[in-house]
């Protein structure tokens, strides 16, 4: 069954979902929720759960590790760390954590079943090597962050379509010296890539390499290192 308690001006929520075994949706968008209770994690049958524009800082460990949780929609917030527990929810297949104030990447450790992950807007200034185990990663949108390196391991993520780096500080994409193999060219799924208003000042060669790329925006970086390129990305 599901439950809406969106847009009510709810602080708090009891701590009373214990009994609450069967429940498989939980809406809590636009409330003036701070945290969410413990009991919340019995719920073990929950597959839906939103707490979008809230005043969230954390998570309590319990809930961060629903094990059927396949949808956390978590933007608008004030999330600045996640427990390292979420990392072993291995059914979530979206996490949205839009808006808030992440500084460090999310933790990684077990999601294997992740497909959408949006972190736009926040702090975060590197994407770790630990992205490569994010193995059905299809979309990722990491744009108007502080980003100012891109792990390599970037290349592992074979079934990523759409990659949105876009708005932050990128001087380069991999591959960086002493790495002189293929990244993108390794990426054989990515259809859109946006890396607009960055610092670049060239790309990549073997990012000609994809051959499923549809969709480059590159505008408003220096291009310095290449007039060719800014006349083509202009």
């Amino acid at each position: 069954w599901d439950l809406r308690l969106d847009y009510n001006n709810l602080e708090q929520l009891p701590d009373s979902f214990d009994g609450m075994t069967e429940l498989k949706s939980l809406y809590l968008d636009a409330n003036n929720l701070r945290t969410l209770p413990q009991s919340l994690g019995k719920c073990l049958e929950l597959r839906e759960l939103s707490v979008t524009k809230n005043a969230c800082a954390g998570l309590v460990p319990a809930v961060a590790k629903l094990p059927n949780l396949s949808s956390f929609w978590l933007s608008d917030n004030c999330m600045r760390n996640l427990p390292k527990t979420l990392g072993s929810m291995v059914s979530l297949t979206m996490l949205d954590l839009e808006r808030n104030e992440m500084e460090k990447f999310v933790p990684l450790d077990m999601l294997k079943s992740l497909e959408i992950l949006k972190l736009k807007r926040n702090f975060i200034k590197f994407i770790p090597p630990e992205i490569e185990k994010l193995h059905n990663l299809t979309y990722l949108d990491i744009s108007e962050n502080q980003l100012v390196a891109i792990a390599a391991e970037l290349r592992f993520l074979t079934s990523l379509k759409s990659l949105d780096v876009s708005n932050n500080q990128l001087v380069s994409l991999p591959p960086f010296p002493p790495q002189q193999g293929p990244i993108f060219g390794k990426m054989v799924s990515l259809e859109k890539l946006n890396v607009r208003k960055n610092l670049l000042c060239d790309l990549p060669l073997d990012l000609w390499e994809t051959t499923t790329l549809q969709e480059l925006n590159a505008h408003e970086n220096p291009w310095t290192g290449n007039p060719k390129l800014k006349r083509v990305v202009a």
